[in-house]
């Protein structure tokens, strides 16, 4: 090497020591390599994606040549290797020198020789760019006359060659940390966006102005597929502008329609894997898949990228980017694409588990309408038309409401005539029974979880309180609460927020509460059992039910109601009461209350026969009204008194087994040996109340 030639390598060098960017290297190497060298025009190609594609790194190209049209189709474009000039030149020497009109015989389709070829370019000869053992792309230089690339000086060519490299490297380094930052901030910003998203269509569309700006795209799809193979949803936006998105579902005729919604019998490996489909491979594409041929031939879609996610349930989805564009995609977008895919899968199974809860919640409203109209509240006496007074002053209000009674008094009828006069009367009224759930499913089922917050919590789930927003909530037996849950409902009356279980993040919602509970709070609270807090942030406005033996006078009413109502479900014709019957049910005193008496006629009008209805009253009843003992002239057997005496308590506790007032707590025996003795002596709960 001349010491000439050193001195410019030194020079070249403490020239490359400071770039940092791939402007800085374009004029140093303009300056320092055209000195060197004097070639007419010169290109980096560097490796992208472990070898599988290229791109044109650095054009140093003459303004001619720029200003070709080829040019265009050249610069910034990412090309696969494989069959390709680039990957010949790559299995040559280090150093290799070609004739223009020779390599245009082997490539006539590569359109940076066509581009030599037109702007005079003749001879070049390249050199391989390596960095860490390994290659990672080529240096070229093209002359319009005779190559001065000389055998002798490979030396110093290998010098620059290594040089160039390693400042190319170290440009490629800094570009990746850069795109690792701009993709967490990315994923953060989607999952801020996500989390405001209510309907699939607002997901495309919210999914459509996040990638804008990241992955090209001339048509942004959204399919789900069904666990039986079944396409249930298609969405589809075109990309009319920047940030200008119209939906071209309705544009689908139907025949096109039909074909987008029918599962391919030809299925192949095709459509399970993500991948990036252009040119060729996207003719091989729509060979096999009718969609891709539709966008084809109507939107003139000539590149794909999708990915497929799998949903809960079996369901699986597609998110389809699609270009007019030939190799408009590459590895890096399907890298943001699949850091990505975790958080819209998330979003995506809620807004599905959401819709799910919807038609739930229009079957709740339809079952409401048909079976549990307020209406039922029958009844003309001054202590019920003093409550549906109340009812009427409070429901258009969003206060908090507390209803006692005894069980069986209508409280859950109340709480629904307190809703239908409210401003949420077309939303739907959210009941739980704080006593039905055990307390580790209760906080669950009220605030919701967050998948993987505590053993089998497989899925995100919605409580109740997040699904009643902006309507009512119907906490029955509210007095059944856990001592440790009460503090989060006192919560949600305070502060109107919540968070699921194992959830980060605090949601507001606008909830009005109605409970109920048969049990004497104040009491619960001396003893421990209830915070008063709670009690007092419950009692803003209470309404106590009288028991029906406080209102006997509604019994000749409710009667006939239940009498009519038993008729249409039993296809009967029932007329009247028998004037004995009224006697005796006047004379009673209604432990069950207006549940037990609906449960005696509906028993007695099974059994009757013609359009009278005699209702009998348990014996043991009338006999305590009377004050006459009940017949002791046969002994009974020790199973029937134990029968007997289940019963008995049962009735009492309105056939409650477990809990504080529950029979197994008066029988002092566990609530599983009660039902263990229950189930032997035959025994069923629905027998309590009926008095059977």
């Amino acid at each position: 090497m001349e010491k000439e030639q050193l001195e410019s390598l030194l020079e070249m060098n403490a020239a490359i020591a400071s770039i940092s960017d791939k402007h800085e290297l374009y004029t140093v190497a303009i300056d320092k390599l055209h000195g060197l060298i004097g070639f007419d025009d010169a290109v980096v190609i560097v490796l992208l994606n472990n070898g599988r594609d290229y791109i044109n790194f650095l054009n140093m190209a003459t303004p001619e040549r720029r200003s070709h049209p080829l040019f265009k189709e050249i610069v910034n474009k990412i090309r696969p290797t494989k069959g390709s000039a680039f990957e010949y030149f790559l299995s040559q020497s280090d150093l290799y020198e070609w004739r223009l009109e020779n390599m245009v015989k082997r490539f006539p389709d590569d359109p940076g020789l066509k581009l030599m070829l037109q702007t005079g370019l003749k001879n070049s000869f390249n050199l391989k760019l390596r960095t860490g053992g390994r290659e990672i792309g080529l240096l070229l230089f093209h002359f319009g006359g005779k190559s001065p690339y000389r055998a002798s000086q490979k030396s110093f060519y290998e010098s620059i060659a290594n040089q160039l490299a390693g400042a190319i490297n170290n440009i490629l380094a800094k570009e990746e940390l850069a795109d690792r930052e701009k993709d967490k901030s990315f994923q953060l910003s989607i999952n801020n966006a996500l989390l405001n998203t209510h309907t699939k269509e607002e997901l495309c569309l919210t999914l459509a102005n996040l990638f804008n700006h990241q992955i090209p795209f001339d048509i942004l799809a959204l399919r789900i597929w069904s666990g039986s193979g079944l396409l249930t949803d298609w969405f589809a936006l075109k990309n009319e502008k920047d940030e200008d998105f119209r939906s071209i579902n309705d544009q689908i005729s139907k025949e096109a329609a039909r074909e987008l919604r029918v599962l391919e019998k030809d299925k192949t490996s095709l459509d399970k894997l993500p991948g990036i489909f252009s040119a060729d491979k996207f003719d091989e594409l729509c060979e096999h898949f009718p969609i891709y041929a539709y966008a084809r031939k109507s939107h003139r879609i000539r590149s794909v990228l999708r990915l497929p996610f799998q949903l809960s349930m079996d369901r699986s989805a597609h998110i389809i980017f699609s270009s007019v564009k030939e190799n408009v995609y590459t590895a890096r977008h399907l890298s943001i694409l699949e850091h990505c895919i975790a958080q819209i899968s998330l979003t995506l199974d809620n807004l599905l588990a959401f819709e799910q809860l919807k038609q739930e919640k229009i079957y709740l409203e339809e079952e409401i309408n048909t079976e549990h109209n307020f209406e039922e509240i029958v009844g003309t006496s001054p202590g019920l038309r003093e409550i549906l007074q109340k009812v009427s002053q409070v429901a258009p209000t969003d206060t908090t409401v507390l209803i006692q009674g005894e069980t069986g008094t209508g409280k859950e009828l109340i709480a629904r005539a307190i809703h239908k006069l409210s401003p949420q009367k077309d939303r739907t009224l959210l009941k739980v029974n704080c006593a039905a759930l055990s307390p580790q499913l209760i906080e669950s089922e009220l605030f919701g979880h967050e998948k993987g917050s505590f053993t089998g919590a497989t899925e995100r789930r919605i409580g109740k309180f997040e699904l009643a927003n902006e309507s009512t909530i119907f906490l029955d037996e509210i007095a059944e609460l856990p001592i440790e849950l009460q503090a989060k409902i006192l919560r949600v009356l305070q502060e109107k927020e919540i968070e699921r279980i194992g959830g980060k993040n605090t949601i507001r919602i606008e909830i009005r509460i109605v409970a109920a509970t048969n049990r004497e709070l104040l009491k619960m609270i001396s003893a421990g059992k209830f915070r008063s807090d709670l009690f007092y942030r419950l009692n803003v406005f209470p309404i106590h039910l009288p028991p029906l033996r406080e209102r006997k006078e509604d019994i000749p009413l409710l009667s006939t109601h239940f009498i009519q109502k038993a008729n249409k479900k039993m296809h009967k014709n029932i007329e009247r009461l028998s004037e004995q019957s009224l006697n005796e049910m006047l004379a009673y005193h209604w432990p069950g209350n207006v549940r037990e008496l609906e449960h005696v006629i509906e028993r007695a009008v099974i059994l009757s026969e013609g359009r009278t209805l005699s209702v009998p009253i348990a014996k043991e009843s009338v006999h305590a009204i009377d004050g006459k003992a009940p017949d002791t002239s046969r002994i009974k057997t020790l199973k029937e008194l134990e029968s007997e005496h289940i019963l008995h308590v049962l009735r009492q506790c309105n056939g409650k087994v477990r809990g504080e007032d529950g029979a197994a707590t008066l029988l002092d025996i566990k609530p599983t040996t009660l039902e263990s003795r229950m189930k032997k002596l035959g025994i069923k709960k629905e027998y309590v109340l009926s008095g059977r």
